[in-house]
């Protein structure tokens, strides 16, 4: 039943608003063109390769694509999900530490966690990372304690999928967690127990399948990816660089991790100093400060789980320290402080760190966080009682700013356009301030399952309004009204060219709403065709044959295609397309070539990058234009839409009979 409440923060809203770009038209457009094109291998973007990700989520995008259709919501359940499985994790292993209520309070702590939450809603791969990095932790704890066959096998497939989620550099965090174990017994056995050999086998049947044949369908791949896509990434020397508006000083960034952990952030300081207590204690081979009678059954039960599991042989000294030592419980907090401290440590030196790169430090904070609020009933009141005051003072805070952030926010040039925005930055304030001030006063009254409820009501009902704000401004982030007010009345034979923007994203968003579901060859012909061929002697090329594609349309499965967008590749340096191996994408095109196709007959129109800053002088709106490009057809927000003048007669005329 608690699972099940769980899923319902996670799940709010998934298909009520566009994709944000570029992130998110990035990921689910990989999807789509996976599932259009039949070839889950190379990931691809706009009808080309797109080379800079692992696969693993954008297969479990597709298969959500391919199950449930061509819809947002497909696109970002799978994400969901992966987050409602860390929560299932961070509810298992907390009450195998310290008892089932500790298991509850974490799988709802982690669910209502602000990032969790936000990241959950956004394609982007760091929640689904998070859940498998905690997932090997876990079987890390697992594997140190009794060396079952099962975490053995698991936590080496979990390390393959961290490396399909993200990279090769992922395996840094677990093997950190080797390193702490090691140091904090001063004893290696446990790098005996994780047998390295074996593992790195089941790891690289898991990895190597992909990287082979991905290699082996674009040569050159491997060598772009460990380079580009990680190394230079690291150094911050990538390219195309990274979003400027996700990056951070070192200070922000523990701003914003403090953030993602709201509000379980305010109770931190209580469960680092319960975490110590509880690792000492273990670390003495004492048992904790709980009923002995409760916690006596719990360990039996649980102890003769593990001691049911096939085992992995082990030394004559760790099975007399299995025998003589408590439940691990000194071994589990440990991990879970190494995993929440890692993101936070490794990413903070360096210039390349973004916003999300603190994610995965949020499950981990949960647990430790629910260990203390399980047991806080039997804690001192200096303990409770700057917890009760931090939730009230964070809710007298929430309350007071529901008078005076609707009208900061809305002379805020960038949002003030957005409907509601006064309405809804009124009800996340008194929702989040009422929670927490009740929360605080029940804790303060030592009734702390009762503040949990209120904070954890509160906190949902904050974003159930928050997901009626992502598409509040989706006009603003997203193509969606753009492309599909436009498209009716321009129709398949319209050229749809883009000025470019930072990474792809924006482009595949554009191609995704022009052609969710593709269409049959016999479809892309006629007037298309004839179009096309113009544009090709125009080039001084020969026409297209009769099974090739004109401009603006990818090659599907079977007898199949489907819309691109064509992009500028010399639209500055700020929006140039990324470099991979392999040739030059059938997206690219010059602005010359772009002036040429805006002459000829057929119907072109020109969209804006929605990146630009609006107050530099070095990149005016008019730019990248075309000539003769008039005013705009259609402004969406930040997106401006230009048409040539065949494709002018012919939004004007559709517009026209629309009306009549």
């Amino acid at each position: 039943m608690i699972l099940a409440l769980a899923l319902l923060p996670l799940s709010l809203g998934l298909g009520g608003y566009g994709l944000y770009e570029p992130h998110e038209g990035h990921f689910a457009s990989v999807a789509r063109e996976m599932v259009l094109r039949g070839d889950w291998v190379t990931p691809t973007l706009n009808g080309a390769p797109y080379l800079n990700k692992p696969p693993l989520l954008y297969w479990l995008s597709a298969t959500g694509t391919a199950l449930l259709g061509f819809t947002e919501y497909a696109a970002r359940l799978p994400l969901a999900l992966s987050g409602w499985l860390g929560a299932v994790v961070a509810w298992k292993w907390a009450r195998e530490l310290w008892n089932p209520a500790s298991g509850r309070i974490a799988a709802l702590m982690l669910c209502v966690a602000c990032g969790w939450f936000m990241f959950t809603h956004q394609l982007l791969i760091d929640v689904l990372l998070s859940t498998l990095l905690l997932a090997t932790y876990y079987c890390l704890w697992r594997l140190a304690w009794n060396g079952g066959w099962v975490y053995f096998f698991a936590l080496y497939l979990l390390l393959g999928l961290c490396v399909l989620a993200k990279g090769p550099f992922m395996l840094a965090f677990p093997l950190l967690g080797c390193v702490g174990l090691a140091l904090s017994r001063r004893n290696r056995e446990i790098f005996k127990k994780l047998r390295p050999v074996l593992g790195i086998v089941v790891t690289s049947l898991v990895v190597l399948p992909w990287a082979l044949a991905v290699e082996k369908a674009n040569p050159g791949f491997l060598s772009y990816f460990l380079f580009n896509e990680n190394l230079k990434r690291i150094a911050d020397t990538r390219w195309p660089p990274d979003y400027e508006v996700s990056k951070v000083s070192a200070l922000g960034y523990l701003a914003v991790t403090a953030v993602w952990c709201l509000p379980w952030t305010l109770v931190l300081p209580q469960a680092i100093r319960s975490a110590w207590q509880d690792w000492k204690q273990g670390s003495r081979g004492t048992a904790g400060k709980e009923d002995a009678g409760t916690r006596g059954r719990a360990d039996a039960g649980r102890i003769a789980e593990f001691n049911n599991s096939p085992r992995l042989p082990i030394s004559a000294s760790t099975r007399q320290e299995q025998s003589d030592s408590p439940y691990p419980q000194s071994k589990g907090v440990l991990l879970l402080v190494i995993a929440a401290a890692t993101p936070i440590l490794l990413f903070l030196p360096l210039s390349s760190r973004l916003v999300y790169y603190s994610i995965p430090s949020i499950a981990p904070v949960a647990i430790l966080c629910a260990g203390w609020w399980s047991r806080c009933h039997q804690r001192q009141r200096r303990e409770r009682i700057p917890a009760g005051m931090g939730f009230c003072l964070l809710g007298l805070a929430a309350c007071s700013a529901a008078f005076w952030a609707p009208t900061l926010v809305t002379s805020l040039p960038k949002v003030a356009h957005v409907p509601s925005i006064s309405l809804m930055t009124r009800a996340i304030a008194l929702l989040v301030g009422s929670g927490s001030l009740i929360g605080g006063i029940w804790l303060l009254l030592l009734r702390p399952h009762r503040a949990l409820a209120a904070i954890l009501l509160g906190f949902v009902g904050a974003y159930l309004v928050t997901s009626n704000g992502f598409a509040a401004f989706q006009d603003f982030r997203s193509s969606k009204t753009l492309v599909e007010t436009a498209h009716p009345h321009l129709g398949n034979t319209t050229l749809w060219t883009f000025e470019g923007s930072r990474e792809l994203g924006a482009a595949g968003a554009m191609s995704y709403y022009l052609d969710r579901r593709g269409h049959a060859l016999s479809e892309v012909a006629g007037e298309t065709r004839r179009h096309g061929d113009a544009e090709t002697r125009r080039r001084g090329n020969t026409p297209h044959s009769p099974t090739s594609l004109p401009p603006g349309w990818a090659k599907g499965q079977q007898d199949t295609a489907y819309r691109i967008v064509m992009v500028l590749t010399d639209g500055e340096r700020n929006r140039l397309p990324p470099q991979f191996p392999g040739p030059q994408p059938d997206y690219a095109i010059t602005q010359r070539e772009l002036q040429a196709y805006w002459d000829s007959s057929r119907p072109v129109v020109f969209v804006t990058d929605f990146l630009r800053q609006p107050n530099d002088s070095s990149d005016p709106p008019e730019l990248n234009l075309p000539d003769n490009a008039g005013e705009p057809l259609l402004v969406v927000g930040p997106r401006k839409l230009y048409g040539n003048p065949a494709a002018r007669e012919r939004f004007r005329s559709s517009r026209q009979s629309e009306q009549n």
